[in-house]
């Protein structure tokens, strides 16, 4: 994180409150000690700052505090609270537990995460507390059905610029909230990561004779929501004209498409 005051953090320790939803790309935080919500307030507790989190969970799950421990010793704890049936006493709930938490800690720095709410509710609790927030875009929230609801948009991208500091996954992105939020204060590109106990060099022929795929192509492949929203058809389109040049050409595609599919299962299709 650029700035003065964020630089300060690797020489002294910070009291670090992350505002999370539970459940993302498909995963538990908790459950699943899953992504890039989990592991970087993992990583922040690990170099020394306490760290703690509220994650508001939209399904039942058990409510309550977890300490989410690193090999080390060093933990982040996490305060899991339900939406529940009725979304308002939900919301309440969570507001209540937020504030409580921040009066308690007085943290030196809220860490924004997960949609547009978490982005816009962390930017005011840091104004209401008198301390800095970051904000943390892992995709681009506009793309987000949430976002779509009348007034979000405009309070979303005024979070982000009044944020003291904003962290994006991808370049591409930091451009888009450069140029189109106005954003013109500290930001950094943060991209995700992957476990090497999880993704590591494995044989190719191997792996494609159990998934089925065909051993000698070229095999062009994504996993993730195959939504229209999400820009999907620029990649059935590009496959379309460079299928037409090479015979040899597939496309393996796995994830979620409620009821979207942009493309049959012509040939070179997977």
């Amino acid at each position: 994180m650029a700035g003065k005051e964020m630089d300060a953090s690797t020489n002294s320790k910070l009291k670090i409150l992350v505002l999370a939803k539970r459940q993302y790309s498909g995963k538990d935080l908790l459950d699943d000690r899953f992504g890039r919500l989990r592991e970087l307030p993992l990583e922040l507790a690990k170099l020394g700052h306490r760290v703690a989190g509220i994650c508001f969970s939209y399904r039942q799950r058990q409510e309550g505090v977890f300490a989410d421990y690193y090999d080390r010793g060093s933990c982040v704890v996490w305060h899991s609270v339900n939406l529940g049936r009725f979304a308002v006493s939900g919301l309440v709930k969570y507001v209540v537990q937020a504030s409580r938490l921040t009066r308690e800690m007085r943290p030196d720095l809220i860490w924004a995460c997960s949609d547009s709410f978490h982005a816009i509710f962390g930017a005011r609790l840091a104004r209401i507390c008198r301390t800095k927030c970051v904000v943390d875009l892992y995709d681009n929230f506009e793309s987000f059905k949430a976002t779509q609801l009348p007034g979000v948009r405009p309070l979303f991208k005024r979070a982000v610029r009044a944020a003291d500091g904003v962290t994006c996954v991808s370049r591409r992105l930091a451009d888009l909230v450069v140029g189109s939020y106005r954003r013109d204060g500290p930001l950094t590109v943060l991209q995700n990561a992957v476990r090497p106990d999880l993704f590591y060099h494995r044989d190719r022929t191997a792996c494609r004779q159990r998934l089925g795929l065909p051993v000698d192509a070229k095999i062009i492949g994504t996993a993730g929501a195959l939504y229209a929203n999400r820009g999907i058809d620029a990649l059935f389109e590009g496959f379309e004209i460079l299928a037409a040049k090479d015979d040899n050409l597939h496309l393996a595609i796995a994830g979620p498409r409620l009821g979207y599919f942009g493309i049959g299962g012509g040939p070179g299709v997977i």
